[in-house]
């Protein structure tokens, strides 16, 4: 799903191909999504997980990005405090260790009752093929593996 902006420059790229997949949401904002005609793999899992830790997130004073709803932001002593999601990987960031640590123990605490949670840390992580290094000040470096 696309939230009006990038909507309407999707829909402005083909406007005959992409005009039966565009409408607009209950907030009168312009939607372009598909309808399935049957549940993908691990779908109706995904949505219940992004619906519970959304609820959580917001009852913790998170505030959702409200055209990216996989991103959540809270300011924590004047720092801006980052959690995106894909599915059930998350990624959080915050200069004030302590806090992040701090989340991570109450993410466990709800979600990691079946299977803990897998945490890495620190300025070289890699993640789903990638290579991120947050070396160089505030700036990060993505590497791609070859054989990703």
């Amino acid at each position: 799903m696309y939230g009006n902006r990038d909507a309407y420059i999707i829909f402005k790229l083909e406007p005959k191909l992409y005009r039966i997949y565009l409408w607009k949401n209950k907030h009168d904002k312009l939607i372009l999504g598909v309808k399935l005609k049957k549940a993908l793999y691990g779908t109706l899992q995904a949505l219940l997980f992004w619906r519970r830790l959304s609820n959580t997130l917001n009852e913790w004073g998170f505030k959702l990005n409200e055209y990216d709803q996989c991103y959540a932001k809270k300011t924590v002593n004047c720092k801006q405090f980052t959690m995106i999601w894909h599915v059930e990987d998350l990624k959080v960031s915050l200069i004030d260790k302590k806090f992040v640590e701090d989340i991570i123990r109450q993410i466990n605490e709800k979600f990691g009752k079946e299977s803990p949670l897998t945490t890495t840390a620190g300025k070289v992580i890699e993640h789903w093929g990638m290579i991120l290094e947050y070396t160089t000040g505030r700036k990060v470096k993505i590497l791609i593996h070859e054989n990703a």
